[in-house]
């Protein structure tokens, strides 16, 4: 079992959801409709807002060794998360937690990427983006989109350099 299943087992419902929102600021958070806390973690969305409110206080109110440990988890992904924020460049020090699912919704079936974490000196800047794909194209297509948004926040020439994570993870 996955750490995020574990977590999810021991410690998730909707009071989690309840303590994301007033301790972090995630106000967006939410269950996707239809889905309640019994079912799945995978079932809940939030908005990039959530994602740069999380990031921020995990860089400025958590405690140091925490922070630190945060830091340097998200430095260290996986080949396969080096998309994204890491854009912004080998010498930002970025770091990064990326994601990605297949979608089937009003808008139709798509892949959505999306990419949050940190750049700058001291980890000066949080970054978070979301694409919704369009329906007729891929995953590569979404990792490509969000990792030119960071490349040209951040001075970088586009099209970025990426590696395209397997559907599957």
């Amino acid at each position: 079992m996955a750490a995020s299943d574990r977590l999810w087992a021991r410690f998730g419902d909707d009071a989690m959801l309840t303590r994301f929102r007033s301790t972090f600021g995630m106000r967006g958070l939410a269950f996707v409709p239809g889905f309640t806390a019994s079912t799945y973690w995978g079932f809940v969305t939030c908005t990039t807002d959530d994602l740069l409110a999380l990031g921020r206080w995990v860089l400025t109110r958590a405690n140091a060794d925490d922070r630190a440990h945060l830091v340097a988890a998200l430095r260290g992904v996986a080949g396969n998360q080096q998309w994204g924020v890491w854009a912004a460049g080998a010498d930002q020090h970025p770091g990064n937690k990326d994601g990605w699912s297949f979608e089937s919704d009003s808008w139709g079936k798509h892949w959505v990427a999306d990419t949050v974490g940190f750049a700058g000196p001291g980890e000066r800047y949080v970054v978070a983006v979301t694409y919704q794909v369009d329906p007729a194209g891929s995953l590569a297509d979404g990792v490509h989109a969000v990792s030119d948004i960071v490349a040209i926040l951040f001075g970088r020439p586009v099209p970025a350099p990426v590696t395209v994570p397997a559907p599957d993870g």
